[in-house]
């Protein structure tokens, strides 16, 4: 029952998580069916507490494991850059995560 209301609605994501300890086979098709992602292969395997971030800008190929770890298109140093120059940038990148990869450690796109 929970992940048929997390699959709706990302207010249970969480519950989901913590209650039924899905495993990442489980997890990453949960997110898939929801379309969280810009696209997501087949086979895929995510990690309950992987951090990611900006989903709907990240695109996972066939085959792609996603351990405990944070994946998010930006690196925060924009923020840093704003101050310092009285600018108002904001950058956000895409991230793609080919067939067969594997993101272990905490990753973000050159910017």
């Amino acid at each position: 029952m929970l992940r048929v209301l997390a699959t709706r609605s990302a207010r249970y994501e969480r519950l989901y998580r913590m209650l039924c300890l899905p495993s990442g086979i489980e997890w990453a098709e949960m997110l898939r069916e929801r379309g969280d992602f810009y696209a997501m292969g087949e086979h895929c395997s995510i990690d309950r507490n992987a951090q990611i971030e900006d989903r709907a800008y990240i695109r996972l190929g066939n085959n792609v494991r996603i351990a405990d770890c944070a994946v998010f298109g930006h690196d925060g140093a924009i923020n840093m850059i704003n101050r310092a120059y009285g600018l108002s940038l904001d950058s956000v990148g895409k991230v793609d995560i080919r067939d067969e990869g594997y993101a272990l450690e905490s990753s973000a796109p050159n910017m």
